[in-house]
């Protein structure tokens, strides 16, 4: 006779229910052992069963099957770079991933597995925390040690299980590469296919079936990632009357091509400083700031510091060093700033200040003389029958 026995799961007592089953698990191996016996016979009292040698000879390894698609977890997602943009996600069993992140809708769809195709063709942008391109390495579960005979991933024992970088239900880190900066990227797929001989992949539907199998859920909880900010301001316009309206102040106007705050200090042309470095702008205080491109600010220079009590001097020509920052920020809207350089500090504005200023410096701008002189009378005498002299001073140049 033959007989089909159909096994649910194995004993084992829970809370003195001896009828509790511990049910099988998905791409398990388990050790199968047979027991039989015959049926009582009249007046026996104990059936005869095999003897335990017997059992032992029945031992068979089976594999469940592994039917069904990895699951997905979305952990966190930010930009490390201006190009990079790094998705932190968990798998529920061994598999390798691939992550894509668009610009602009790449339209994926799921006939005939095209998500599929478009995400593993962006995989020379794609790559775990360690250089690793996706698709060349796996994330681990503890049935890779047993499972030769299925797709040969190069862990056969606990210790090469513990030596592997990326293991289910643990944090794996894949980074998006070649991205452009400062760009919104709100389509980020990432795409997962588990370590069967014929994998069962993820699934990709933008209607139904949300869950941690489908791409698209994934997208969804990634959500829009904008790449760093990494560049420092630069001046559009960087200008100021020469010589001053007013005999005690210079006036900065000036553009960044970005949100951000300029800082500007001055220093007498004839005082021997060839250059100010950044913290000397700085410590002078005079700042203003400007919310994006094409707005329009004013810093009224006054003074060499700002705490200083002496004003600019009149008729002095000085020296005018601009300096900025930007109003960068980072994936969590904290800010991350980036600066001009002590170069472009140092370069002159050149010819075309109004609209494309070379640098951050003016030199040799005019404070306009507007008081008129002091005269002191020193002394007077007859010369001769038909002159005479007066001894004047003057406390400026001039002509009297």
């Amino acid at each position: 006779h033959t007989v089909t026995v159909e096994i649910l799961g194995y004993d084992r007592p829970v809370n003195s229910d001896p009828t509790y089953v511990t049910p099988l698990v998905l791409g398990t191996d388990y050790d199968v052992y047979c027991y039989a016996d015959d049926d009582l016979c009249a007046g026996c009292k104990v059936t005869n069963g095999v003897s335990f040698a017997a059992v032992t000879a029945t031992q068979w390894q089976i594999r469940t099957l592994d039917l069904t698609p990895p699951q997905m977890r979305f952990i966190a997602a930010e930009s490390i770079a201006h190009d990079k943009i790094i998705i932190t996600l968990q798998v529920d069993e061994g598999a390798k991933v691939w992550c894509a992140a668009w610009a602009t809708d790449p339209n994926l769809v799921a006939t005939a597995q095209d998500y599929e195709t478009r995400i593993k063709a962006e995989s020379a942008t794609c790559e775990d925390n360690l250089g690793n391109q996706c698709g060349s390495f796996w994330v681990y579960d503890l049935d890779d040690i047993e499972d030769t005979t299925l797709v040969a991933d190069g862990v056969a024992s606990k210790a090469e299980y513990d030596a592997t970088n990326w293991k289910y239900n643990q944090d794996v880190d894949i980074i998006v590469n070649s991205l452009q900066e400062e760009t919104d990227y709100p389509y980020i797929y990432c795409y997962a296919e588990d370590d069967e001989l014929v994998p069962n992949k993820m699934i990709f539907d933008d209607v139904l079936n949300a869950g941690p199998r489908n791409v698209h859920t994934m997208k969804t909880e990634i959500g829009t990632i904008q790449t760093l900010d990494e560049s420092p301001p630069i001046f559009t316009k960087l200008a100021m009357l020469d010589p001053t309206d007013v005999n005690d102040r210079i006036v900065v106007t000036f553009q960044l091509n970005e949100a951000g705050t300029a800082y500007c200090r001055v220093t007498r042309s004839d005082s021997g400083e060839t250059t100010l470095r950044i913290n000397q702008i700085l410590s002078a205080n005079y700042p203003a700031v400007v919310s994006g491109p094409g707005v329009e600010a004013e810093i009224t220079v006054d003074k060499l510091e700002v705490t200083d009590k002496l004003n600019l001097y009149e008729a002095s020509q000085y020296d005018v060093y601009c300096w900025a920052k930007d109003s960068a920020v980072d994936t969590h809207f904290q800010p991350r700033p980036n600066y001009m350089t002590q170069t472009y500090l140092e370069t002159d504005v050149g010819a075309n200040f109004l609209t494309n200023p070379l640098g951050g410096r003016t030199r040799y701008v005019w404070v306009k003389d507007t008081t008129p002189p002091t005269m002191i009378y020193v002394s007077s005498e007859a010369l001769t029958d038909s002159i005479i002299q007066i001894t004047l001073q003057l406390d400026e140049p001039g002509t009297v």
